[in-house]
């Protein structure tokens, strides 16, 4: 390591292991959706269709898609903030859901410090120490504790964000691009933590080691559908650089379709003009 320092390790609340989770029932799927369906609205045609998805308990796995196949659309669904239009959602009475995405970095209370956000959620019978203690594991020292995060930086929120979910101990964590804005230390730490996490893992990232490091499964978000992909993450850049291409095609095809359109459409009024005249 460049700074000669001890890799950081994700803690927990007091007296757990680093990233211990709330047990679920055996065998019982974490979330499941059936026969789900979603629009965005104005838009006749579904961002999703008749999607059949289980997560079961400790599964780990990467959602790939183009930008704008709907995979933040897909997670706020998993997550229960997007209601379905079509089909049902299932989620085990013992479920606990980490969700990390930009609005809860947004969502942070400006005028509040750290330890006074984590203090809000943790038991009362928890020591101040604790809580310094456990917001120091996630690079908070100091003054940084106590001041309030209107003027953090984007790593600074995304760290807090991330404390405060950790604190709450979930069984399934859906991350939407959750290393955006963490440094090399806190990307590692993050890492590390999640390859010990026993609970499920929802992820949507762009960082390669990560991936490698976490995920056992990929799924694909394409076309209004959610699939098993049959490959690693070399294959799948060049199903990425195919279907890019074949969107290209398809565009010029539509666009010269629709100058051939307007073509005739002229000369057709031309026409009819001129017998008029």
């Amino acid at each position: 390591r460049r700074s000669g320092r001890p890799a950081r390790r994700f803690p927990t609340s007091p007296g757990l292991t680093p990233m211990q989770t709330r047990p679920m029932a055996s065998r019982a799927a974490a979330v499941t959706t059936e026969g789900f369906g979603w629009h965005y609205p104005n838009r006749s045609e579904p961002a999703f269709r008749d999607v059949t998805l289980e997560i079961p308990p400790g599964q780990k796995v990467l959602l790939l898609g183009p930008s704008g196949a709907g995979k933040s659309t897909l997670i706020k669904s998993l997550v229960g903030q997007l209601p379905l239009l079509l089909g049902e959602r299932q989620a085990s009475e013992l479920l606990n859901i980490g969700y990390f995405a930009q609005h809860q970095m947004d969502a942070l209370d400006d005028q509040a410090s750290p330890m006074l956000q984590l203090a809000r959620i943790a038991d009362k019978s928890i020591s101040e120490a604790s809580l310094r203690s456990f917001l120091g594991s996630f690079g908070f020292s100091g003054e940084r504790m106590d001041t309030p995060c209107q003027s953090f930086s984007g790593g600074e929120r995304a760290r807090l964000a991330l404390a405060l979910i950790v604190w709450q101990r979930p069984n399934v964590l859906i991350l939407d691009e959750p290393t955006n804005h963490l440094d090399l230390d806190m990307r590692h730490a993050l890492t590390m933590a999640l390859q010990d996490f026993e609970g499920a893992v929802v992820l949507v990232s762009h960082e390669r080691q990560l991936i490698a490091t976490v995920c056992d499964d990929l799924l694909l978000v394409h076309d209004g559908r959610v699939t098993d992909f049959d490959g690693d993450l070399q294959e799948y850049s060049q199903w990425l650089r195919q279907a890019r291409q074949h969107m290209l095609q398809k565009q010029q095809d539509e666009m010269s379709t629709t100058v051939s359109t307007n073509k005739i459409t002229e000369k057709a009024v031309d026409s009819t003009t001129s017998h008029t005249t």
